[in-house]
């Protein structure tokens, strides 16, 4: 594998570090009902920053390809995390039906299968090629027919999740509301990126938006961990009580 440097790898960068550290906080608090999903959540969006840095940064296709579809475990778990998370932070105590649950990650595992294999099908990526500007490179894809049924799923997951988090808004009080705005602006963002990116806005041709706006979700969570307790059990005990 060949890496050249550019300049797009450090706002990713960042979002990785910050991500990791929400991955390891929540998981040090795992005995919370929400904190496991949020650490799976972290994870999915660090593994997602990582492998699109090492995309951009990457020479040759081989490089680029590799490492495109490396991001795919990330992005695909990253909003099924999201609704558990959501879930857990609405109904606290009551753990979600486990059939339900294989049958929701059906769609992540077959598109992480056929996205490692799409040269052969083109279900996922049709042509596939390198888009090239001053000091950034990416790959320059279209898409095939699952990739829209991933998109609209994906998207169906992290609408649920909000939903979820509007809903439970009028039963919450105190720190639980703030929480729940904290999590409404951290999912606002990566589908704002995401909508611009596919609709071709992007400031940069192929430069997608949505890992560095999930920068913002992660800055969202932060915010809700340190001023509302996200993952402690203080307000999860006082609500009870």
């Amino acid at each position: 594998m060949q890496f050249t440097y550019s300049p797009y790898i450090l706002p990713l960068a960042a979002a990785a570090l910050i991500s990791g550290w929400v991955m390891v906080y929540a998981w040090q608090r795992r005995t919370s009902p929400n904190a496991v999903s949020l650490a799976i959540m972290a994870l999915g969006i660090t593994q997602w920053s990582l492998g699109y840095i090492l995309e951009i940064a990457g020479a040759d296709l081989t490089t680029k390809l590799f490492w495109g579809k490396f991001q795919y475990i990330g992005i695909t778990f990253t909003p099924l995390a999201w609704l558990l998370f959501t879930y857990f932070q609405t109904n606290q105590g009551r753990r979600p039906n486990h059939r339900i649950m294989l049958a929701l990650a059906a769609i992540p595992i077959t598109t992480i299968l056929l996205v490692f294999t799409t040269e052969t099908h083109g279900l996922v990526w049709g042509t596939i090629d390198i888009y090239r500007a001053e000091n950034f490179s990416v790959l320059n894809v279209s898409h095939g027919t699952w990739f829209w049924v991933h998109f609209a799923y994906s998207y169906l997951l992290l609408l649920s999740g909000a939903v979820i988090i509007l809903r439970g808004l009028g039963r919450m009080q105190g720190l639980f509301r703030g929480q729940a705005a904290a999590l409404v602006v951290a999912v606002a963002a990566p589908w704002a990126g995401n909508v611009i990116y596919l609709a071709g806005f992007s400031p940069i041709p192929n430069l997608d938006l949505t890992p560095f706006a999930f920068t913002i979700t992660l800055v969202g969570i932060a915010w809700g961990i340190f001023g509302y307790q996200l993952v402690s059990l203080s307000p999860i005990a006082r609500d009870l009580l």
